[in-house]
């Protein structure tokens, strides 16, 4: 599987074999087969024209996701999709874990929206809740999570 990952901001410091592992842990926990998934860390001022770009509001967001699962009928290749995130949100929130804590549970948000879950009614929110704990319990069990 190719994980690509695109680091275009500067205000979190990324250690990105660390990031590789927890996207292959959060797929295989998930039982997710895919070819290829991408990530990018963009600034503040990106995500915010990137939300105004595809989703008409210019607020700032902590992630946006693109699935393509695109399965070529050929070869059978398939991209799961694009997750694009904005590590200064997670510098913003306001909560007792660290940034790369927070971070991670993005990085995990992101796949989820790839693979189907959605967030936008409360039922749906809830199942999203549900597996994104399921997903930070492994990680953390495995020692996954990504540290300061």
């Amino acid at each position: 599987m190719e994980i690509d990952i695109e680091n275009l901001q500067t205000d979190l410091k990324l250690n990105l074999p660390a990031i590789k592992s927890l996207i292959t842990f959060t797929l295989k926990h998930l039982g997710v087969k895919c070819d290829e998934i991408s990530f990018r860390f963009v600034s503040e001022q990106e995500i915010c024209q990137i939300h105004a770009d595809h989703f008409d509001d210019p607020s700032p967001t902590d992630c946006i996701t693109f699935p393509m699962d695109d399965e070529d009928s050929n070869t059978g290749y398939r991209h799961l999709g694009e997750c694009i995130i904005c590590p200064k949100a997670a510098i913003d929130y306001d909560d007792k874990k660290s940034a790369h804590h927070e971070l991670s549970l993005y990085i995990v948000h992101t796949i989820l929206h790839l693979v189907g879950y959605k967030d936008l009614i409360e039922s749906d929110i809830k199942v999203m809740r549900a597996q994104e704990k399921s997903c930070m319990e492994a990680l953390e069990k495995n020692n996954l999570v990504l540290t300061d």
